[in-house]
């Protein structure tokens, strides 16, 4: 009878421990879903006052009136830190306010600089691939970043926060750029694809289909209207945003084209591709104006002047080139990057300039004057 009595009283009391162990962890989930379910509902509500908060104050830009543009020619930092290469064009963006300089690498990894001292100030990471390229909203208080690994996400910049991610199925993300507003990304979508991402949702509302090989290259107009794209098919399309009707398809480059950008007006198209030429389109009526040839090898970037007075490029063969391009001149080459310039741009005020390369390093430039 003893040893029974003992027997019961053990399976009590184990009973009763499972019994609280059952609760506690039950407790503790439901907890925890909870405590998340509020951390996500906070991080939402914080990216939506990001993303609709106003412009912030940016310098005063180099006036077109100006009769004197002074190039870049002066490196005044050589920012190391990436582990690998600064990635395709796209990889590299002055924040609005001219304060900051955002690079993307094959490392994986974001880093963002201080652009006036030169100093690294943090680097993001959470990206599982390479970072094919990032753009700041129109605010600057968000940054985002499109990866192989089909993820597109979106940074807190003052803090180096994650608060969102996109995911594409089936393809990496290679391009991505902010509206105007701020309120949508057009990024590379599977199937040779654009979409249009409305932000405050995180839903796609644009599938743009037309190319038949990847896209390289997206830009907005400076009116934000049309998207225009560049592909490896060898042709640049153009969109109608609202609509996500294609407008035109400009045709002349022999190979794949690997950057596109508006002029600041929104007048005029600058492409660069593999054939090593860049080629310069009216958007009025879609049509060529001038093909620029001076470069050895492909060509990987191009870029406007913040005042549309000069065109900048940067290709395989090591070299910047800076041109008119109203005459098509070439009026400065810059050397120093040690390995493929993979990606160039003006900071907001025109007055410095930055270019990364497969070297791994970042080089920020001054006019002497």
């Amino acid at each position: 009878m003893t040893m029974i009595k003992k027997t019961r009283a053990s399976v009590k009391w184990i009973t009763v421990a499972i019994i609280v162990f059952v609760t506690t962890e039950f407790g503790y989930v439901f907890y925890n879903e909870k405590r998340l379910a509020l951390e996500s509902e906070k991080n939402k509500k914080h990216f939506l006052a990001l993303l609709q908060a106003q412009l912030r104050q940016v310098p005063p830009m180099l006036t077109k009136m100006e009769q004197k543009v002074p190039l870049p020619s002066k490196e005044i930092f050589s920012l190391l830190g990436h582990q690998s290469g600064v990635c395709v064009d796209g990889c590299l963006a002055f924040s609005p306010d001219g304060q900051y300089l955002a690079s993307g690498s094959l490392d994986n990894t974001i880093k963002l600089w201080n652009v006036k001292t030169g100093c690294l100030l943090r680097t993001l990471t959470g990206h599982k691939d390479l970072v094919l390229s990032i753009a700041f909203s129109a605010n600057g208080l968000l940054l985002a970043s499109g990866s192989a690994d089909s993820t597109i996400k979106l940074w807190k910049i003052s803090s180096g926060q994650l608060l969102k991610t996109l995911k594409e199925e089936g393809t990496w993300v290679g391009s991505i750029a902010f509206s105007p507003s701020g309120q949508r990304l057009a990024a590379e979508g599977a199937h040779h694809t654009i979409k249009l991402w409305e932000l405050s949702t995180g839903v796609p509302v644009q599938t743009l289909m037309g190319h038949e090989n990847i896209v390289n290259s997206v830009a907005f107009s400076p009116d934000g209207h049309l998207l225009a794209s560049g592909s490896a098919d060898s042709t640049i399309k153009l969109w109608e945003v609202n609509t996500g009707k294609l407008l035109h398809t400009l045709t002349g480059h022999q190979k794949e084209v690997l950057s596109v950008a508006f002029s600041p007006d929104g007048r005029t198209l600058a492409s660069g591709g593999a054939a090593s030429i860049i080629k310069l389109w009216k958007i009025s009526s879609a049509q060529l104006q001038k093909t620029l040839t001076g470069h050895q090898d492909w060509v990987l970037s191009v870029t406007f002047s913040p005042n549309g007075r000069i065109l900048a490029s940067a290709s395989h063969d090591h070299s910047i080139k800076f041109w008119d391009p109203q005459r098509g001149k070439i009026l400065q080459t810059l050397k120093g990057h040690e390995n493929d310039v993979n990606t160039i741009t003006f900071s907001p005020d025109g007055r410095l300039f930055a270019s990364g390369s497969r070297d791994k390093t970042i080089k920020l430039w001054r006019s002497e004057k």
